[in-house]
C-alpha cells in the first residue's frame, strides 16, 4: 500500500511551530500519524499530498489571540 515519506519530521515541525505560537495541539503526534494513515486508507489513495493544519478558531482578534480556541 501507500507509504508516507518522512512522516515524523513534518509532524515534529508542526508541533514545534505551534509551541512557538502558544497553540497547544489537543492530540498526540501518534494520534495524528494514525489518523493520517487511516484517512489515506479509507479514501483508497495511491498518491496524495498531506498537509496537517492547526489554526485558531473564532474568538478574540488582535495581537494576543490566546483566548481563541485552537482548531
Amino acid at each position: 500500500g501507500p507509504a508516507i515519506c518522512r512522516h515524523p519530521g513534518p509532524l515534529d515541525r508542526l508541533f514545534n511551530s505551534c509551541e512557538l505560537y502558544y497553540m497547544p495541539i489537543p492530540f498526540e503526534r501518534e494520534q495524528i500519524r494514525e489518523a493520517t494513515l487511516e484517512l489515506i486508507g479509507r479514501n483508497g489513495l495511491r498518491a496524495c499530498y498531506i498537509r496537517p493544519l492547526v489554526y485558531r478558531g473564532y474568538g478574540t482578534m488582535g495581537l494576543y489571540p490566546s483566548a481563541a480556541p485552537v482548531e
